[in-house]
């Protein structure tokens, strides 16, 4: 089972409120706060592999950590106004751009494509190098976006990998 915790903060998060909200979740997750490892080329993980694994996303003054037994990626984005064909055309694979113009360039649909391909890459650890390479239509994902969204009161894109049951309480 997948958990997380979502922050709602009054501010952007910047990298100090960042790790205060990390903190604050691994506090709460564990009792204690656990060594945290980050090897070259590597996204950060627990030195003790038997706590499992994290991911971390935030957008706006939100603020969102999944903890799971294993490898997890996780991304949230508010749907905003973008330039999304040329975004597409730069980062999406054939099949998503093909969905992204059915719907007109939609934001939200852009938003959705976007948060599973990222959700993705941070799962595998590649970073923002992969997001050409990551196929949102052809892997599974779990959709948070409405879990997101009525906890925080606005509209949310997110989406966490892999799929699997997924619980967000607030932080």
């Amino acid at each position: 089972m997948i958990s997380g915790y979502l922050a709602i903060a009054g501010e952007r998060i910047g990298q100090g409120l960042s790790r205060e909200l990390f903190a604050k979740a691994l506090l709460r997750r564990f009792g204690e706060i656990p060594k945290v490892i980050r090897e070259p080329g590597k996204k950060p993980e627990f030195a003790d592999k038997g706590l499992g694994g994290f991911s971390v996303s935030h957008t706006g003054g939100l603020y969102l950590i999944l903890f799971s037994p294993d490898p997890v990626g996780v991304d949230m984005e508010i749907p905003r106004q973008i330039r999304a064909k040329m975004i597409a055309d730069r980062f999406f694979c054939p099949g998503e751009k093909e969905i992204l113009e059915h719907s007109g360039y939609d934001r939200r649909c852009f938003f959705d494509i976007w948060t599973k391909k990222e959700a993705l890459t941070k799962l595998s650890g590649v970073g923002l190098s992969g997001l050409s390479g990551a196929d949102g239509t052809k892997a599974a994902t779990t959709d948070l976006s409405g879990a997101v969204s009525a906890l925080c009161g606005r509209e949310v894109s997110a989406h966490a990998a892999p799929a699997g049951d997924v619980l967000i309480e607030i932080l």
